[in-house]
């Protein structure tokens, strides 16, 4: 593999400022030392996408992706490596070290390109038969009853394959090889012969999200004892599970205006049919069940998916797969309910535009389409269905690790089953134990605790953000009662003594991942700099001040739980002790 000099590398990632590129892709606000943004990664409503200028690094408190500039432009334009680098070179003019011939990399580089010459080559000869060849009118046809017109044609690059042999032909016109036609997936080579893969089929170019013809999709006509779909076969620039039909579009989409949502379907006529109808943010995943690597290409531009697979029985099944996948890489999915027997393409030509957004609107949740389904697979007007059913549905609620998803559905199961929802949840939540919030009368003014919380947050914010003020010999660990500031605080200590304080190392070691996020997002809100280290010492004394106050509200705590009334006694001493004056407890 071929390997960049090191002071090359170092040299672009000099000259691109981490800073720079990123607000060249999203809105970053400064906050402190740091910069912040809606993570481009995921959905989310609050900023949690960390810049770190100094430190040249990028880092996302809720799903946490991180990486330099280089790793940035390679997730945000789901580029390989190398191809991010050329990215950066051409945006500040550096040119990348030759590589040799007898390099392997060169050679594989060498390979590849040829094979996308060659596919482009293709793409432009089949398109230019649908157009003009007369042995293709009776495809133009077929396109024209399906409602595919010219400006379709254009836009998905559509062709034609008019024979077996003329793009064999064609290929070593234009000084290709025809090995070189096997292995981009063009060529067959079956009983010492060499033919056309997709043979008098309609072709559909398939581009990958940079815009290159990777592979095709050939459909025939009539009627086939043969499968209508066909692919080119997988090769070194082509894999199924990694792209996705129509994602080339959706990126130039983005371009213009916000994708804030995607719609996958199952098929090129699929994505074609809503092109027609004006949605154009729609991919297909080409016939095959939905992979993890092309829900991540879908996140690139948004985690709002919606699946709008066939209604037939098979598009059903792969609609479930599809489902669980989607909900286990963390996107808010939603299901189309097509009519039994229909496809996207049916729904537009019936409906039209409007009905299809109706489905959209009317589209279900990952849970609720859960269960109705589970629901058709019993017959819920009997006795046993109603118990079976519930029995099921009870299991997938019980899945969720959200008990207000848990509650929010359950009415949904006693609905459908008829059982009481007592009885429903009690089964739901046998052997669980459901946490209820205990409000404590401790006399402790709540706008006291408001205040040791600000304190605690902004002296954190000051050690992560490496004020000079900051003081390290000032142990506050006795003073912090909350869980995830005191690991913080515990990380900081053990950090501290490596130097500079690096948030992205806390953030890889803590469990508190979202408490460091708001710490650094708004732990010096409302300070401006001039006052910043007066209030830090503030701050300090503040901490310590309210480490009585805290033992006082335990104590309290302690005195209305206990039942004996001796030992209420002895607690409500201690309290006295504590709040008078003349006791000679030290109050500094």
């Amino acid at each position: 593999m071929y390997k960049l000099p090191e002071n090359w590398l170092s040299e672009l990632k000099a000259k691109n400022n981490i800073v720079d590129v990123v607000s060249s892709y999203v809105k970053l606000n400064k906050t402190g030392s740091n910069y912040f943004a809606n993570c481009p990664f995921h959905k989310e409503k609050t900023p949690s996408f960390c810049v770190n200028e100094d430190g040249q690094f990028y880092y996302c408190f809720s799903c946490h992706v991180s990486g330099d500039v280089i790793g940035f432009v390679k997730e945000y334009e789901n580029l390989t490596f190398m191809e991010a680098v050329k990215k950066l070179a051409l945006r500040v003019g550096m040119t990348l070290p030759s590589l040799t011939s007898d390099d392997k990399y060169a050679e594989i580089k060498k390979e590849k390109d040829t094979l996308y010459s060659l596919m482009v080559e293709c793409a432009r000869h089949y398109h230019n038969n649908l157009l003009t060849d007369k042995r293709a009118s009776s495809a133009r046809e077929y396109l024209q009853n399906r409602g595919v017109g010219l400006p379709l044609i254009k836009r998905f690059g559509l062709g034609f394959s008019v024979d077996s042999s003329e793009i064999v032909s064609f290929l070593e016109s234009k000084g290709f090889s025809l090995e070189q036609g096997v292995k981009a997936g063009v060529l067959e080579f079956k009983n010492g012969k060499y033919s056309d893969a997709l043979s008098e089929r309609i072709i559909f170019p398939v581009l990958d999200i940079l815009g290159q013809v990777v592979a095709f999709g050939g459909r025939v006509m009539g009627k086939t004892k043969f499968a209508k779909y066909k692919n080119t076969k997988e090769t070194s620039i082509f894999s199924k599970s990694n792209n996705l039909y129509g994602i080339n579009l959706v990126k130039k989409l983005k371009q213009t205006e916000s994708v804030t949502s995607l719609i996958i379907v199952e098929g090129y006529m699929d994505v074609i049919a809503l092109h027609k109808a004006g949605i154009q943010n729609v991919v297909a995943s080409m016939g095959t069940a939905l992979t993890s690597e092309q829900i991540r290409l879908m996140k690139r531009f948004t985690s709002n998916i919606f699946i709008s697979y066939d209604g037939d029985s098979a598009g059903q099944n792969a609609t479930l797969r599809g489902l669980r996948l989607l909900k286990e890489e963390n996107a808010d999915v939603k299901v189309l309910s097509l009519p039994e027997g229909l496809d996207p393409d049916d729904v537009i030509k019936k409906s039209g535009k409007e009905g299809y957004l109706k489905l959209i609107d009317e589209a279900l949740p990952f849970t609720e389409f859960i269960i109705k389904n589970i629901a058709m697979k019993f017959n819920t007007d009997t006795p046993d269905g109603k118990a079976k059913f519930a029995n099921a549905a009870l299991e997938e609620l019980s899945k969720l690790s959200s008990y207000s998803e848990k509650e929010v559905y359950l009415p949904l199961v006693q609905k459908i089953s008829g059982i009481s929802f007592d009885v429903l949840r009690r089964q739901l939540y046998d052997g669980e134990f459901v946490i209820k919030d205990i409000n404590y009368n401790d006399n402790l003014s709540r706008d006291n605790e408001k205040a040791f919380e600000k304190a605690i947050k902004f002296i954190l914010y000051c050690a992560l953000t490496n004020k000079k003020f900051y003081d390290k010999s000032s142990d506050i660990s006795s003073f912090i009662n909350n869980d995830a500031y005191l690991e913080i605080y515990t990380l900081i200590e053990q950090f501290s003594s490596e130097g500079n304080i690096n948030p992205s190392k806390i953030a890889e070691a803590t469990a508190f991942k979202d408490v460091l996020e708001d710490i650094l997002s708004n732990g010096g809100q409302g300070v401006s700099e001039e006052n910043e280290k007066n209030y830090y010492f503030d701050c300090l004394k503040l901490v310590k001040e309210n480490d009585d106050k805290k033992t006082i509200q335990n104590l309290f705590k302690m005195y209305n739980g206990e039942i004996d009334a001796e030992r209420k006694k002895q607690i409500l001493k201690e309290i006295q002790k504590l709040t008078n004056p003349s006791s000679g407890r030290r109050n500094d």
